[in-house]
């Protein structure tokens, strides 16, 4: 049982906190936040809790900030697919997204209406020294976010949703057993 704890405490970061002290105990409270690293490259995982102030500015959860710095820097791209909520990518991970759309035709219909949406709601964005990045104003209004809200890791990219929003989401979106079924058909 030691070894496996020393090697989780070795593995994983806990809300942005190397863990040190090896005789802590674990307190996975309603607001945690996991990042493994994970063949050489950290991935966001993992939710949190976090603050759109007045000005319009997120306070990236330090666990997720640490990930931007190390990987990928200050640049993102903040964008959102139907105003529900916000999407924030690395600016590279973005660029990798854009390059794919690139070579498709102008012409693509289906191209052309997530662009509609992405530059509706997106803009480019630089985090600050202290972990902040200023939310696209119509973005803020459409999806509610100010104030409290959730940050969640979805590997390459951040999801910011208010709190309400979200539950009503998981209520009315189940993870069902046909998309068990379908994810285990993937070998996940």
């Amino acid at each position: 049982m030691k070894k496996l704890l020393d090697t989780l405490i070795h593995a994983f970061y806990i809300c942005g906190r190397k863990w040190k002290n090896r005789d802590q105990k674990l307190n996975f409270g309603q607001d945690f936040s996991v990042i493994e690293v994970f063949r050489g490259a950290e991935m966001l995982r993992g939710k949190c809790s976090a603050t759109v102030d007045t000005k319009g500015r997120l306070k990236i959860p330090s666990v997720f900030k640490a990930v931007f710095e190390e990987n990928y820097g200050p640049d993102v791209y903040i964008t959102s697919l139907d105003g529900q909520y916000a999407r924030v990518y690395p600016f590279s991970e973005w660029r990798k997204i854009e390059d794919r759309l690139g070579a498709l035709s102008s012409m693509d219909k289906a191209r052309n209406r997530l662009l509609d949406r992405t530059n509706y709601w997106g803009q480019m964005a630089r985090m600050d020294t202290q972990g902040r990045i200023l939310m696209p104003p119509q973005l803020r209004e459409d999806a509610a976010v100010r104030g409290e809200v959730v940050v969640m890791g979805y590997l390459n990219h951040l999801q910011v949703w208010n709190p309400d929003r979200f539950r009503e989401h998981l209520n009315q979106e189940p993870l069902a057993d046909e998309d068990l079924q379908a994810l285990s058909d993937k070998n996940i």
